[in-house]
């Protein structure tokens, strides 16, 4: 192994095993633009992460994938008895635009563009522009809802929680909060003592 390559595993090692702005401080080595508060809890930044440019205050969660480009064209150029050639066919950049969340699993395909404050649910597949303020989910990702739409969806749930509604939640301890959710969340399962 080579002295490069070495420094490259190394280097996706620690991309790999920190977090927020430590990572965010390596990944602006070789992303377009990683912005500020930003917290990208991704492993995997495709092998093109130059083509990443991501805005302010973004999220991904766990599992979120980077794929700037598919290599379909190597089985095509087979296909066609051609030669192969790396032209940059089939890339695309990815652009995570100011203060938008990326549900965990999601693949975020070469040729996304997500507007600011939009909201991408878990497990989707993204490969197209998204508009601002709206929520999008599936294999492929359509429009579910406004933004709007959701933060008053989020704000009536939140409001029915039990330690919410009684307001104590504010005197809770972690370990009692950590209870009281234990106690709605799994109050369907069996044994919980």
């Amino acid at each position: 192994m080579n002295l490069k390559m070495l420094s490259d595993k190394i280097f996706w090692f620690l991309v790999r095993h920190t977090r927020d702005e430590a990572k965010n401080r390596l990944l602006r080595k070789v992303c377009a633009h990683i912005g500020e508060g930003t917290k990208l809890n991704s492993k995997e930044f495709g092998i093109e992460p130059y083509l990443i440019w991501v805005g302010d205050h973004v999220v991904t969660a766990i599992g979120t994938s980077f794929a700037e480009h598919d290599v379909s064209w190597y089985t095509v150029h087979r296909y066609l008895k051609k030669e192969p050639v790396r032209a940059g066919v089939k890339m695309g950049g990815i652009i995570l635009r100011d203060n938008c969340f990326v549900g965990a699993y999601t693949v975020l395909l070469g040729g996304t563009d997500i507007g600011e404050n939009s909201i991408i649910a878990a497990g989707s597949v993204v490969g197209r522009k998204i508009p601002p303020n709206q929520v999008w989910g599936g294999v492929p990702a359509r429009f579910i809802m406004t933004v709007d739409e959701y933060a008053q969806k989020v704000v009536a749930a939140q409001e029915e929680l039990p330690w919410i509604k009684s307001g104590d939640y504010r005197k809770f301890s972690d370990k009692d909060l950590i209870r009281a959710r234990q106690m709605y969340y799994l109050r369907e399962a069996p044994d919980l003592n």
